[in-house]
């Protein structure tokens, strides 16, 4: 794989983690903190520490995770058109060389 697929699926990766990392964070808003396990899924995408229940209000947390969702969002469709404009890009060339 060339090394702009390769980047894009990377990138397309990361959208996935950080965007099912909101979502759990938004799925655990309820319970009393975050602990155990899931304290690793709860590091927001720019990798600070996502607030525990309490320290935070839970509206502020909430639209923070909704923030990180849109951005995961539109970081995916972002990496996924580069890998589409790739694969475009290595279609026509392979049609100049046949």
């Amino acid at each position: 794989m060339s090394s702009v697929p390769a980047i894009a699926l990377s990138g397309l990766k990361a959208a996935q983690a950080d965007l099912d990392g909101a979502a759990h964070r938004i799925a655990r808003l309820a319970t009393s903190g975050v602990s155990g396990p899931d304290a690793a899924v709860a590091a927001r995408a720019d990798g600070t520490p996502a607030e525990a229940a309490g320290s935070v209000p839970p509206l502020a947390s909430l639209a923070g995770d909704l923030v990180d969702q849109w951005r995961a969002q539109h970081a995916f469709a972002a990496n996924l058109a580069v890998f589409r404009s790739s694969d475009a890009m290595m279609g026509a060339l392979l049609d100049l060389h046949a």
